[in-house]
């Protein structure tokens, strides 16, 4: 049973979700293990298993005791395959009302926890933060890399990268919320609609989706790079292929992500006929040109990107058909009503905000 709000107790729950991640788990461990609690708090850190049958939790308490922490590692099952069931989880077990979600294969900065917890106390208004996440590679970088950095869940270079300011969308990387909105939002009569990673499956945007529910419930998430994680970047992940498939799962994560981010800035948003309608134009455009007509595209080519964003959407969309794709459109509608769209986007329009490095922007 989840702990009840009012049971939340200063401090930080660290969740990090697990499935099959033997090959990645051990530096994130020891990196948690290493983790001093930020003074006059709690912490504690919550490995959820999803399904794993390579030792991943064996491993995971090799490490954190290896690491000699101060409190013991918490392990929880979550049977149904999906990153966000998962996540729900860990959130239903926390005990602090500082949520920080840590991936398999991201290593927190030594003083990362007090470092945050010091980040919310200053900003008493954030229901969420997240951090700036840079890339740990294990082969050598790509060239076309710091292009599509958003793809691998870093932060893009850049002068928006040292800004702190409001966001919209933030990375799932290292992405931390108040435990108590957090609740209410995976408790809400209103399902959330993407699942993300299911086991090697690419499929995206569940963190956008948390984020965007988070501001249409009045949140605010604030991106802070003073707060820093690093990425562990595997090495049969760095190719264009990957790149390529990633934009596609992107693209048919936008059918759904697309009314969530009309109904943040205000807008009414467009009903099935319209969206399929503007999308079949663009990609009738797109392949009409000979050049994108190449399969695949030259590494790095925006192009490509493009290509296989807007074949994500096409396909989404007519998987999902018109009655699928009304009753969701209807849903977030009904559920977040014009004013409070109106509030949400209010934050995100305020002078001196840093531009958002969103993950799933079209290309």
């Amino acid at each position: 049973m989840p702990v009840p709000e009012s049971d939340l107790r200063p401090g930080i729950s660290a969740v990090v979700c697990c499935h099959n991640s033997a090959a990645v788990i051990v530096p994130t461990m020891r990196a948690l293990a290493a983790q001093a609690a930020p003074a006059g708090c709690g912490y504690e850190v919550i490995l959820v298993d999803n399904n794993c049958t390579d030792g991943t939790v064996r491993l995971a308490r090799e490490a954190w005791r290896a690491g000699k922490a101060e409190r013991p590692l918490r392990i929880v099952g979550a049977s149904e395959p999906g990153l966000i069931h998962a996540r729900r989880k860990g959130v239903q077990c926390a005990r602090y009302d500082i949520l920080l979600f840590v991936d398999d294969d991201n290593i927190l900065d030594g003083d990362g926890l007090p470092a945050l917890f010091a980040l919310y106390g200053r900003q008493p208004r954030a229901a969420g933060i997240g951090g700036r996440v840079e890339p740990l590679f294990a082969a050598e970088k790509p060239p076309w890399f710091d292009a599509v950095a958003g793809t691998f869940a870093c932060t893009p270079p850049g002068p928006a990268a040292e800004l702190p300011g409001t966001r919209d969308t933030m990375s799932g990387a290292g992405i931390s919320f108040r435990t108590a909105p957090l609740l209410s939002l995976f408790h809400s009569s209103l399902p959330l609609f993407l699942v993300g990673r299911k086991g090697e499956a690419l499929s995206r945007g569940e963190d956008t989706e948390l984020c965007l529910r988070m501001r249409l419930q009045g949140g605010e998430l604030r991106y802070e790079p003073s707060f820093r994680i690093r990425h562990a970047l595997r090495a049969d992940r760095l190719n264009w292929d990957y790149v390529l498939q990633a934009r596609h799962w992107y693209g048919r994560a936008d059918v759904i992500l697309r009314i969530y981010r009309d109904r943040v800035a205000g807008r009414a948003a467009q009903p099935y006929a319209e969206r399929l309608r503007q999308v079949e134009t663009r990609w009738r455009r797109l392949q009409e040109s000979a050049v994108a007509a190449a399969p695949g595209g030259e590494e790095g080519s925006r192009l490509a990107l493009k290509r296989s964003y807007l074949l994500g959407q096409r396909q989404g969309l007519l998987e999902m058909g018109e009655d699928g794709f009304e009753s969701i459109r209807q849903g977030i509608t009904g559920f977040f009503p014009a004013a409070q769209d109106a509030a949400a986007a209010g934050l995100s329009r305020r002078k001196g905000d840093g531009r958002a490095a969103v993950e799933d922007r079209e290309p």
